[in-house]
């Protein structure tokens, strides 16, 4: 095959090769299935030895495969506890509050499990929007000199495309992004070959790229009134905005996986154990099996084994260690949660103090913290690259607001509520309205307690 002497494509070709080949991007699939509960334990086949052969499916034999939803519940834990109704954003933010807040959560979501989330922004409209991407289709090229930043990003991702005889084929696409330009590649899965530049091929639905490469923007030119022309612009690097689910760049299921592997394993032999020996079994005396693989059928499918000698039968039953296996579960779900720095909500019942549910939260904070900070990097990406389209675009341009977290926290309310109420009388009302559990607003309502005492 020849060597294309394009440095772009030999650019994509190697990157694509090393995310795929390294494991990044099957880290990253991996922590989306974990997320979804399709855990490795679901590719688990049980099986029995038959003539001396491995026999892969028995079927008299229990093969539950029950997989744990343990890394959802710690992803959305984390997510929810920050970014909730109480999260301040800036007044003059240029992206609803409730609209951005979705899109950190999708982005969130991402890095969470894949390491790494990408936001792209979106002004086909005119306006500034943001585009969740899935994070296994981003490879990010970093500055030699700089790791922080991003000489260039590569997407790419299979589609279809009709192709010059009208009909639909496979094809691989990558666009790689500089600091001006877009340039678009394909590679077509029925040929062996590299990827290609994308010569003003049609695409699906009847589209067409307009020039390859593309500048990352294009405002009119217009005189009078009338547009004359167009003019290009760029965001002056690729313009992909990055969320790292932390410093050591890891996703959360990193910490966890072996031991919600052996979960799911604890979980779904008990169940096996269950089914397989739920009924008694029989013991016939003065009958002996042919051979291996006949005894094995006879005590699978009949629960009876045969013996040689007196004639003789009696009932037995098999007793499964449940109590060894609860407690090895047990285990394994604390550690999951400690490790992954989480709270068990099954640890918060009853009439449980504020203060050991306070201890309880205070992994869960540590983690929060770190989080936090990646949000706010973020914050700042997204500010910096709103101003650099404003500014091309002639719109007003916004200062860099930090946001300012609330975290959903589960308390004891009626311990907050006598706490609450026993402080009235010894600081000032407006303080002891703002610590109540009830209380969205305290200024709105002092002025409410104020008109009923006049009243």
């Amino acid at each position: 095959m020849a060597v294309s002497r394009d440095p772009k494509i030999a650019l994509i070709t190697q990157y694509i090769k090393a995310f795929e080949e390294g494991g990044l991007r099957g880290t990253m699939l991996q922590g989306k299935r974990y997320y979804l509960s399709e855990n490795d334990i679901l590719g688990r086949k049980k099986g029995y030895k038959s003539a001396g052969e491995y026999v892969a499916m028995d079927p008299y034999k229990a093969n539950n495969v029950i997989p744990s939803g343990f890394l959802k519940l710690i992803v959305d834990q984390k997510i929810g506890y920050s970014l909730n109704e109480g999260i301040s954003i800036q007044d003059d933010f240029p992206i609803s509050a409730p609209a951005y807040v979705r899109t950190l959560k999708k982005v969130a979501k991402q890095s969470s499990q894949k390491i790494y989330g990408v936001l792209q922004p979106d002004i086909s409209s005119g306006e500034y929007k943001l585009k969740v991407m899935e994070s296994e289709q981003i490879i990010l090229v970093p500055n030699i000199s700089n790791n922080e930043k991003n000489d260039h990003v590569i997407r790419y991702y299979s589609t279809q495309i009709v192709d010059a005889k009208g009909k639909l084929v496979d094809v691989l696409r990558a666009e790689l992004y500089d600091d001006k330009e877009i340039t678009f590649y394909i590679k077509y899965k029925r040929a062996s070959g590299t990827y290609i530049k994308w010569e003003l091929e049609p695409c699906g639905k009847g589209l067409r790229i307009p020039a390859n490469p593309l500048p990352h923007m294009r405002t009119a030119i217009t005189l009078a009134g009338i547009v004359k022309g167009e003019r290009a612009n760029a965001w002056g690097g690729p313009p992909h905005l990055v969320l790292y689910n932390n410093d050591e760049h890891t996703n959360d299921l990193k910490v966890i996986k072996r031991l919600i592997d052996l979960y799911d394993k604890g979980i779904s032999d008990f169940g096996n154990n269950l089914e397989d020996f739920n009924e008694i079994y029989w013991i016939i005396k003065n009958y002996g099996g042919e051979n291996e693989e006949e005894f094995t059928k006879l005590f699978k499918k009949y629960k009876t084994l045969f013996t040689d000698g007196d004639g003789d039968a009696k009932a037995e039953t098999v007793d499964i260690p449940h109590e060894a296996r609860k407690l090895l579960l047990d285990m394994l779900q604390k550690l999951i949660y400690k490790f992954s720095m989480a709270v068990n909500a099954d640890d918060i019942q009853g009439n449980i103090t504020n203060v050991r549910i306070m201890a309880l939260y205070s992994d869960l904070n540590l983690k929060a913290n770190d989080f936090e900070q990646e949000l706010q990097d973020l914050h700042v990406q997204v500010t910096e690259s709103y101003n650099k389209w404003a500014g091309i675009s002639g719109k007003p341009l916004i200062q860099y607001t930090p946001l300012i977290f609330s975290r959903d926290m589960i308390l004891n309310e009626v311990e907050m509520l006598d706490a609450n109420a026993r402080q009235q009388g010894s600081i000032p009302e407006i303080i002891r309205l703002g610590k109540h559990p009830w209380i969205r607003n305290p200024e709105e309502a002092e002025r409410d307690m104020q008109r009923i005492t006049l009243e």
